[in-house]
């Protein structure tokens, strides 16, 4: 009877954490958000023809915005492109960086909301505390 007790008390738990959670679970993931992380600017000064962006390698979290439980993480590649599958939902994207760059700050945190069918697309970008090189303005 007592195994019995624990298992009903365990199958009510999983269940009422899938309503508090909104159903975010393995099976359900049918979303997609995706996107880059970038490092800004390279240099002080913007120079014609070439990008102020680089891709980074970041770690990238999605956490539930109504629980602030983390749903899913990635590191994104060589490019800066990463991809996290998720249940429809809304959500807090934040990104930090694995690797030591001077003075880099993490992007403000996003958030999204998924739903099937069309990708959410992000580009997180990390600010390298760069300042322009210039005259003050009068």
């Amino acid at each position: 009877m007592a195994l019995f007790s624990a298992v009903l008390l365990s199958v009510a738990a999983v269940l009422i954490g899938e309503i508090i959670t909104g159903g975010e679970q393995e099976g359900a993931r049918n979303c997609v958000i995706q996107g880059r992380t970038l490092l800004r600017p390279l240099q002080p000064a913007e120079q014609p023809g070439k990008s102020s962006r680089t891709p980074v390698v970041a770690t990238v979290s999605v956490a539930s915005f109504n629980t602030g439980r983390t749903v899913a993480a990635t590191q994104s590649n060589s490019q800066g492109r990463f991809r996290i599958r998720v249940a429809a939902g809304s959500y807090v994207v934040t990104a930090w960086l694995q690797t030591s760059t001077p003075s880099s700050r993490s992007p403000v945190p996003a958030r999204v909301t998924a739903t099937p069918g069309e990708p959410v697309k992000l580009v997180l970008l990390f600010d390298s505390d760069i300042e322009a090189v210039g005259s003050p303005l009068p």
